[in-house]
């Protein structure tokens, strides 16, 4: 049983700030739909990342994030995040963040990647320092042979696309690691690389020190910050964990699909009053824990071994 968690921060220290998102989830899978032929489109689907171009419309927003992240609690663990919803407990974790993105945890192939520089080399002069902007341009721009069924030279541009800026969500002029580059060029390896890890642990601690310069007016007169990785996934938890939330600001399609990121629709964004004002009760239902379905715990017992292993699992909801 968890010993009481202790809020980060007092109700009179919450204040509005802008929320910078690095990673545009909706814009991606939108730019894929519109540019990949139909024999494209299908060989992106068979991908780790196929998944996604079935979800519906689903808009960030800063304000409800911010003020989850509000109600955060004290917690030593590095791989999860504790919060305190109207009084009641809640815990995001890897379990979690791989029911809602379906993205593939644990373990490297257990082969070596068959290393080529040809896409670095085709699209990008050879460069090794190669910026997300720039990934974006060449999927964009690039004379791929589309009516070529053997080029899948775009497909792997779609990818980078989805890796660098949703899934590991950076600036716009960071730069993609160059092996990540490498790696696409060898598409089953690639497809069964455990981006979810990866993703996660850039999203976790992204999340986590969201409020590192809060009280900073030399570094932050602005109010405001960047959060990197997917905190889409980290969103669709609150509506999973909040019902009021969801039924305020989303809309959840009756028939429940795998991964729960095709669940939802949110195309509105709420003014930082309505966001903020569902937070301010505290009587307001909270699932502490994600309940799910045997096809979900068979489906991640498959794609993330080390979470359904977890050496740590969390059984019940934090007390708060």
């Amino acid at each position: 049983m968890d010993s009481d968690y202790q809020r980060r921060f007092w109700d009179s220290e919450i204040s509005r700030a802008k929320v910078n998102c690095r990673s545009n989830f909706w814009k991606a899978v939108s730019d894929i739909k519109f540019k990949l032929t139909p024999s494209q489109i299908k060989k992106f689907e068979d991908s780790c990342f196929g998944h996604f171009l079935k979800a519906n419309e689903i808009q960030f927003s800063g304000h409800i994030v911010n003020s989850m992240l509000y109600r955060q609690c004290v917690c030593d663990d590095k791989n999860s995040m504790v919060f305190n919803f109207g009084g009641r407990g809640a815990r995001f974790t890897r379990r979690d963040f791989t029911i809602i993105t379906g993205l593939r945890f644990g373990y490297e192939p257990n082969r070596r990647v068959n290393i080529s520089t040809r896409i670095s080399d085709t699209y990008f002069g050879g460069k090794r320092k190669v910026t997300n902007s720039e990934i974006i341009e060449a999927f964009m721009t690039s004379q791929c042979q589309d009516d070529d069924e053997a080029d899948d030279d775009r497909l792997k541009l779609a990818l980078l696309y989805i890796l660098e800026m949703v899934l590991l969500g950076k600036e716009s002029m960071a730069t993609a690691p160059h092996n990540h580059l490498e790696m696409v060029d060898d598409l089953e390896y690639f497809n069964n690389y455990p981006w979810g890890t990866l993703s996660y642990t850039t999203t976790i601690r992204s999340l986590k020190s969201a409020f590192e310069h809060r009280e900073s007016m030399v570094l932050n007169k602005s109010k405001s910050y960047s959060l990197c990785g997917f905190p889409l996934a980290f969103m669709i938890w609150g509506f999973e964990t909040i019902p009021s939330l969801s039924q305020a600001f989303g809309k959840k399609l009756p028939d429940m699909v795998f991964p729960r990121i095709l669940n939802w629709c949110i195309s509105q964004v709420p003014r930082f009053e309505k966001a903020t004002e569902l937070f301010d009760h505290r009587d307001y239902p909270v699932h502490g824990l994600m309940n799910i379905t045997e096809f979900e715990c068979a489906y991640i017992g498959k794609i993330a071994w080390d979470v359904r292993h977890d050496s740590t699992p969390y059984n019940v909801a934090p007390a708060v």
